[in-house]
């Protein structure tokens, strides 16, 4: 519900609030529904070593997981006609907005038990070799009876919070010369409980209980890829634009933006299947803080300048290249020559996007980032060098100075679960390479009746054939590369089209 209430003629206040109610989501059949739930504990490790699996009416939430009705979302906005004329204006608004668990996360307890079972095991883990095997069916192929090895688990937190973010904006305009607009803006959110999966029973993870080895905390099942909500974000944005028919006679419009941000949170997608990522969530499923920097789509900077020229059919009309009779078929030739000509451009070009090194050595099934021992370029070199066995491969960051495997944790022989060292890099820290680029269209357009009209388009991508380099983060790995590899990517496009418009 909301409403608008004009303050006074030139300020509106506008007020509302939403209420959202999603439910538990549940199978027609309820005694299929299945989930992990904690059992006893002093602590998150000893309550999940003590967890089992329950059908879902049967659990201590009555459900898959607990209702929740406490989902309001305020609105608030304003609207001000600085000088009451129309020519400048402060708008402005703050609000808050839920989202519902949304379906692949959580419809995918339907691969649980007792109902279903995904065996998923690793070798020295949970079994003691995977001998190869051309059946279909493994190590469960052939006749007879097996041993169920174990299984893994799709588990919802059964005390999920929904997902919900405070957004909020700030815009200031004012009309100027030429009939020109110039607006600053400030624009940001604030995303709270946000859905992650991260591993909660990785190998050495029984070391918090007192384990040593390999062994899972919860020793009945493999992994748990564990549904939550502790994801976070932080987005503010400083937004300037400025738009203008330069020459309104000549039909010559610019519009420019610019756009300074910056855009931090612990966990970028819910699935991790962003470039850079080497593991599922966060890299110490028990302490999302450790993941906290800047995002994996954050551009600090950015530019765009869009131009179009469009050639007025009253200004050409009236050239004259045959005396005084304007009807002649040499004055018609020059009307169809010069009018009815278009030429647009974009140029793009932003900073680079932030990216994350790894260390592989001693992981099992998560990979550590880079535990820095010799000082690092926290950017790319401009003037890479190119790898000579593809030439368009470059060396961006030398990372020959690292010690590969530093980490290993004396309880578990392993780098899966931490503490970390306090020299583990943060996520994200290292910023690839810029982007710029320019396309441009030109368009000739003939009208052969009111109606109907003939355009000639040619089109052109990269108008510069500008090569931009950009990590390859699937290879950020310092125990198989001692250099980061780059690579760059651009070629100029030209198509040609027709199109008749009726």
């Amino acid at each position: 519900m909301g409403d608008n209430w004009k303050v006074m003629p030139n300020f509106t206040l506008n007020l509302g609030l939403r209420w959202d109610y999603f439910g538990v989501q549940h199978n027609k059949n309820q005694q299929l529904d299945s989930n992990f739930y904690f059992g006893p504990g002093a602590n998150f490790f000893e309550r999940t070593q003590n967890g089992q699996v329950l059908i879902a009416p049967n659990s201590p939430t009555g459900g898959l997981w607990a209702n929740n009705w406490r989902n309001f979302g305020p609105r608030l906005g304003f609207a001000w006609d600085i000088f009451g004329n129309g020519t400048a204006s402060l708008r402005g608004g703050w609000g808050i907005a839920y989202e519902r668990n949304f379906g692949n996360v959580t419809f995918n307890v339907i691969q649980n038990p007792p109902a279903y079972a995904v065996a998923s095991v690793v070798a020295g883990v949970d079994v003691g070799t995977i001998p190869i095997t051309l059946n279909n069916f493994g190590t469960l192929g052939g006749t007879g009876t097996a041993v169920l090895p174990r299984s893994s688990l799709r588990a919802v937190d059964p005390d999920i919070e929904p997902a919900h973010a405070q957004f909020w904006s700030l815009a200031f305009e004012k009309e100027l010369g030429w009939q020109s607009v110039l607006r600053v803006a400030w624009s940001g959110s604030r995303g709270i409980n946000l859905f992650d999966i991260a591993n909660i029973n990785l190998p050495g993870s029984a070391s918090f209980v007192g384990g040593t080895g390999t062994a899972r905390v919860n020793s009945q099942f493999s992994n748990i890829n564990w549904r939550s909500a502790r994801g976070n974000s932080f987005y503010n944005a400083l937004i300037v634009s400025y738009n203008t028919p330069l020459i309104k006679r000549y039909g010559l419009q610019l519009t420019a933006n610019y756009t300074f941000s910056r855009q931090m949170d612990n966990l970028s997608t819910t699935f991790s299947e962003a470039f850079n990522n080497f593991n599922l969530g966060y890299l110490d499923p028990w302490d999302p803080r450790l993941d906290w920097g800047p995002s994996d789509t954050d551009i600090r900077n950015r530019g765009v300048v869009g131009l179009i020229w469009d050639t007025p059919q009253h200004v050409f009309s009236n050239m004259n290249c045959c005396g005084a009779n304007t009807t002649s078929w040499g004055q018609r030739a020059l009307n169809a020559l010069v009018n009815g000509w278009t030429f647009t451009g974009i140029f793009t070009a932003h900073s680079g996007t932030p990216f994350s090194i790894f260390d592989c050595t001693n992981g099992i099934t998560t990979c550590v980032r880079l535990v820095q021992t010799a000082p690092i370029a926290t950017s790319v070199a401009s003037s890479a060098p190119q790898d000579s066995t593809t030439p368009d491969v470059f060396h961006l960051i030398d990372t020959s100075t690292q010690t590969p495997g530093v980490f290993v944790n004396p309880a578990t022989g392993i780098s899966d679960v931490g503490p970390f060292p306090a020299n583990t890099t943060g996520r994200n820290r290292f910023r690839g390479p810029g982007f710029w680029n320019l396309d441009a269209g030109l368009y000739k357009s003939f009208r052969f009746t009111e109606r109907t009209s003939l355009q000639l388009r040619l089109e052109a991508y990269n108008v510069f054939n500008h090569a931009n380099m950009f990590v390859i983060g699937s290879e950020a790995d310092i125990s198989s590369f001692t250099f980061l590899p780059g690579q760059k990517l651009g070629s100029r496009n030209v198509q040609l089209a027709a199109k008749i418009i009726f």
